[in-house]
């Protein structure tokens, strides 16, 4: 299985405990922890029963014959360098910060230092799912833009990126200053991905049970994950 790096502990959790199960005897799962990013798990299920991705399908995907199994939301959220320590913040604030209109932290109760803005590519996961509650994240004129969350981390942990913010997956983020924002908690649902033609395969019948069980639920929760918010799922 390969696709998105945000998936990839889940993904790991899931089949290292669904391995354990009378329907996977016998089977052996790899999850490689090299992600080859959303179009990766979309590819892989062509050629095996489970690809692996980091977002929601969409309309043009689910086209291609795709359809998605969720197995749990990885909190996401926006992080800034060791030198900003902010109050509470809610949605209007993070569009003042990315369009421009705060351009200096002690406008919103921070030191006296200009704004440094981080972004991810726009197809990245993150960015699409906190696009949809903050639209100026797509086009805010960034300093920096990376691939990955451990190479947001690595800038907002130098010198350069003290007085930056920027966003993504909030486990990642040890160490840093994690925004606390009012509101409910934002996540993006990942999981797993297959080819239409296998969902009536056993053991994709079995992973899409043990996905929609309370046990996989209690176990996603306790390691600190929100369940899947199957609202989103795919038809």
């Amino acid at each position: 299985m390969y696709g998105a790096g945000p998936s990839t502990q889940i993904v790991s959790l899931f089949f290292r405990h669904f391995a354990k199960r009378p329907e996977a005897e016998g089977v052996e799962f790899l999850v490689p922890e090299r992600s080859t990013k959303h179009a990766g798990g979309i590819r892989a299920s062509s050629q095996y029963l489970f690809g692996r991705t980091g977002r929601p399908l969409t309309e043009q995907e689910k086209a291609q014959n795709k359809f998605d199994i969720y197995l749990g939301r990885v909190p996401v959220g926006f992080v800034t360098g060791p030198a900003v320590a902010l109050p509470p913040l809610n949605s209007s604030d993070i569009e003042r910060i990315f369009s421009g209109q705060v351009p200096n932290w002690s406008g919103l109760g921070g030191p006296d230092a200009p704004v440094v803005l981080v972004g991810r590519e726009k197809t990245e996961a993150v960015l699409s799912v906190l696009s949809k509650h903050f639209p100026g994240l797509t086009d805010a004129d960034y300093h920096q833009i990376f691939k990955r969350d451990h190479a947001v981390v690595n800038f907002l942990s130098s010198p350069a990126g003290e007085y930056a913010i920027g966003y993504g997956a909030v486990s990642n983020f040890d160490g840093l200053n994690v925004v606390e924002l009012r509101g409910p908690a934002l996540g993006v649902n990942v999981g797993l991905v297959v080819d239409k033609r296998n969902l009536d395969d056993p053991l994709v019948e079995a992973v899409e049970r043990y996905a929609g069980s309370e046990e996989w639920r209690h176990r996603i929760e306790s390691e600190g994950y929100f369940a899947a918010d199957n609202a989103e799922r795919s038809p």
